[in-house]
């Protein structure tokens, strides 16, 4: 590879895939050779896994019907391998038994299913109406590999080659029974594709005649007259390709782990970072540099840092990046990073260390990714083994990165907004919470459906016990992250198991496990059933999170009949969260008022609803006390230095249920301000707003002053209840975190949610709220006022729901505000704009003519 690869994207993680499938309504199908899984990336970013446990998967297709076939290569000794059918209703049948190594599946307009296989060489199509198979070309002189058909009934087929005899495969055409050759000279060709218009065929060779690393090519063939080009070349292993309803051909690149796609349609801006320039980049779909835009940098293995002003082409668009950067810039081992095993968890050779990246942006997400580029020394072939656990390559056969390519896909529309829809989210994500749609429990439901292994959103009981019950939650929207990530489950006694297990995993290695006993809350005492388990965090340090990074919940044996594993909630956060005050039910208060968070500590009480909820209330007349510190036994990467602190309650559906001079001690020290626990947050200064009958979350309160922390020497936050400073209201504790100084929230402003979890009263929407002109043509200017300094967004979308302007994203002074809108080059129509402040959320419609 010269440079970068000029047109290909990166659409999905997966784990040593060789098919993929588009479907009508934008999805992309995949099977996963190793994890015996097969998935699903749905149009609107979350992946399900639609099967498991069906081994030996290669092709895969997707007719008009929505009917998945997949070939299984189930061994070699007596024809064992299939076609399976799944329909849309979840049905599977076989509709082609006895046949070895199947390959590339593919089908026709009417339905019926076309098929390669190795041995004997030979294209067969299984004919829908009359379930018979047809044998097309027969005796091939290679490996059949690859099929295509076109509109008028033309099939195409590609043959793998001998490598070893220095015999190339072929492209070959079969017309009216007529098998001929199109082109020649093709190494290890895997399977094809017509282009939307069919008069292209893109061929997918994995490799070079020597399988050198990154010697891949997606070769381009003149469906008239045989010409091949190379559309893109220096990639790795690419597989059996599929064009999706936009054009673009989708493919796997089996050894790097994910799913790509090429457009023959990009127009790409290729460069040499002005920092060195033996950095290549590679831009398309918008423009990243000195121009306008949104802020972008992204951070290499922290030796290598670009920032630029990006900018996407279309409005709600994304800009798609390559960086390439020599293995000389990075101290990374090398080595591959796992050896040839047939572990199913486990990757294949090839598989080496990557460089972390990290981005920061002004607004938007970022997909990114590493891969290695490879070079070889040696010949791998002959190998001893070949498709054993105990492959091994030729004697003096080495392969090592000679750089890396870094991609990033950047859209101004919030991944994580748009794949989780968080119920809790902080402005620049500093703390995310995704939990499900009902306030109770979350099962782990059933794997064989596509209404099962549901992690949140559905609320719902989806399968009787069972040790291979799981629930699985795809994080790589936070990837280039590292986060605190934490847990929550409905503690229920005996119909909880006391071995959850909570795998945190990507497709290289496990980054943490934990097996929770899930009888007991997050503090390991059990206190009253029917309550939430309080926030439990996965380890003791951050995770660096990837696009494939994964969290799912399974079930040791053994499983008892009722020991229906649970989650309800989880939290991702930059910042150590110290939840000691939602671990059981209020009334254990009375015989248990001592409240602590440290390892060595006895209790935390409180009780969830749903999420944040109604905290430890305080009613007793004597002197109890509370605190939270940085343990370094629960947060060990907490660095040493200066942070702010943090702190949170509940209030009520009445006023002058708390106490509303509550003072905090920080390292001992009495703080002089008060809090009103009958206010939010953001509201202190403002008039009572009702909450629930059970508690409504305050968002988080920030302490006067910031406070040095050591391991030695933590932080030590208390809170004492004492009848005569309240006078028997309750005192009621939440969730605390520390924050560091050095970080970019630390600003000493209120940190709340940009999410209404409460309605408190901090807009004063009657004067003057609203845009004018409207309609408007070109621009109009939407007017509000802010009572009190609070954190303001105001956002414009279509009434399709994509972001098309990002108009304030600021802590604002109290004060009336005209903000423009520039709809010059949006077409006319309907738009929404939506004001988040202190919690409160308002919508109008706006009508943009020409």
């Amino acid at each position: 590879m010269a440079t970068i690869p000029a047109g290909m994207r990166l659409v999905t993680p997966c784990h040593y895939t060789y098919g993929c499938a588009n479907a009508a309504d934008g999805s992309v199908w995949f099977t996963e050779y190793n994890h015996q899984e097969l998935r699903q990336l749905n149009s609107n970013g979350t992946i399900s896994v639609r099967r498991m446990g069906l081994a030996g998967m290669f092709g895969i297709a997707i007719d008009k019907d929505n009917n998945v076939f997949i070939g299984l290569e189930l061994g070699d000794v007596g024809n064992p391998s299939k076609i399976m059918r799944i329909t849309s209703a979840g049905v599977e049948s076989y509709i082609v038994t006895g046949i070895t190594r199947p390959r590339q599946v593919t089908t026709d307009t009417a339905g019926n299913i076309y098929f390669a296989t190795e041995s004997p060489s030979r294209i067969s199509r299984w004919n829908k109406a009359s379930g018979t198979v047809d044998i097309l070309a027969d005796g091939l002189s290679s490996s059949a590999e690859g099929v295509a058909v076109a509109p008028d009934g033309t099939v195409y087929f590609s043959t793998y080659g001998f490598p070893e005899s220095s015999v190339a495969g072929f492209v070959g055409k079969i017309s009216g029974g007529i098998v001929t050759t199109l082109a020649t000279g093709f190494w290890r060709a895997r399977g094809l594709v017509l282009n939307a218009t069919s008069d292209y065929l893109y061929l997918c060779n994995e490799a070079d005649q020597e399988d050198q690393g990154n010697s891949g090519v997606l070769s381009r063939i003149k469906v008239s007259d045989g010409t091949v080009t190379k559309a893109l070349e220096g990639i790795d292993y690419p597989q059996f390709p599929s064009r999706g309803s936009d054009g673009q051909i989708y493919f796997a690149l089996t050894r790097d782990s994910w799913i790509a796609a090429y457009d023959p349609a990009a127009t790409v801006t290729q460069s040499s970072w002005s920092g060195n320039s033996a950095v290549k980049l590679g831009i398309s779909g918008g423009t990243w540099g000195s121009g306008g835009g949104d802020s972008l940098k992204e951070d290499i293995g922290g030796v290598v840092s670009i920032t630029g002003n990006v900018q996407a082409s279309a409005p709600g668009g994304t800009v798609n990046g390559w960086i390439r950067v020599p293995v000389s810039f990075f101290s990374l081992d090398t080595n591959e990073l796992y050896t040839y095993r047939c572990d199913p968890e486990h990757p294949t050779p090839g598989i080496f260390k990557l460089p972390a990246i990290n981005y920061l942006t002004d607004t938007g997400t970022c997909l990114i990714a590493a891969m290695a580029l490879r070079e070889h020394v040696g010949q791998r072939w002959p190998m001893s083994n070949p498709g054993t656990c105990t492959e091994t390559a030729a004697s003096g056969f080495r392969e090592s990165p000679t750089a890396y390519l870094v991609y990033f896909g950047w859209n101004r529309n919030s991944r994580v907004d748009t794949i989780l829809s968080p119920s809790y989210k902080e402005a620049g994500g500093k703390m995310t919470i995704i939990k499900g749609s009902e306030p109770g429990w979350i099962y782990a439901g059933n794997p064989w459906t596509s209404s099962g292994q549901t992690w949140l959103g559905s609320g719902k009981y989806n399968s009787p016990p069972s040790s291979s019950s799981w629930a699985e939650q795809d994080l790589g929207s936070f990837s280039g992250k590292s986060k605190y990530i934490y847990v929550m489950w409905h503690k229920n006694g005996a119909y909880r198991p006391d071995s959850a297990r909570f795998r945190l995993y990507d497709y290289t290695e496990d980054k943490q496990v934990s097996v929770i006993d899930e009888t007991k809350h997050a503090d390991g005492l059990s206190h009253n059933d029917d309550t939430f388990s309080g926030w439990k965090m996965l380890g003791t340090t951050k995770i660096n999170i990837t696009p494939g990074t994964k969290l799912r919940v399974s079930q040791d044996d053994p499983v008892g009949a009722t020991e229906y594993m649970g989650s309800d909630a989880i939290m991702l956060s930059d910042f150590p969260v110290i939840d000691n005050t939602s671990l059981g039910a209020a009334d254990d208060f009375e015989t248990l008022p001592v409240l602590s968070v440290t390892s060595t500590g006895a209790t935390g009480l409180g009780s969830h609803w749903g999420m944040q909820g109604l905290g430890s209330q305080y009613t007793i007349g004597s002197s109890s006390s509370w605190a939270a510190t940085i343990d370094s036994n629960v947060v060990a990467d907490a660095p040493e230095g200066n942070y702010y602190v943090d702190v949170s309650w509940t209030y009520f559906d009445a006023d002058n249920v708390n106490a509303t001079n509550v003072r905090y001690a920080v390292n001992g020290t009495l703080l002089t301000g008060t809090v009103n626990q009958n206010r939010s947050a953001a509201n202190q200064g403002g008039s009572f707003v009702q909450g629930n009958s059970v508690g409504t979350w305050s968002g988080f309160y920030r302490l006067s002053g910031v406070y040095a922390h050591s391991h030695a020497h933590p932080i030590i936050v208390t809170l004492n209840y004492n009848s005569s400073s309240y006078g028997g209201k309750r005192l009621v504790t939440d969730m605390v975190r520390f924050v560091p100084q050095a970080d970019s929230a630390g600003t000493g402003a209120r940190v709340v949610s940009e999410q209404a979890f409460s309605a408190t009263g901090v807009l004063d929407v009657a004067a003057g709220w609203g845009n004018y002109p409207d309609p408007f043509r070109g621009s109009t200017q939407i007017n509000y006022r802010v009572d009190v300094p609070k954190f303001v967004s105001l956002k414009v979308y279509s009434v399709s729901g994509v972001e098309v302007a990002d108009l304030v994203h600021q802590v604002q002074a109290a004060g009336n505000y005209h903000v423009n809108f520039d709809a010059a080059g949006l077409p006319a129509g309907v738009y929404v704009y939506k004001l988040l402040a202190g919690g409160r959320s308002f919508s109008k419609a706006m009508v943009h003519i020409k």
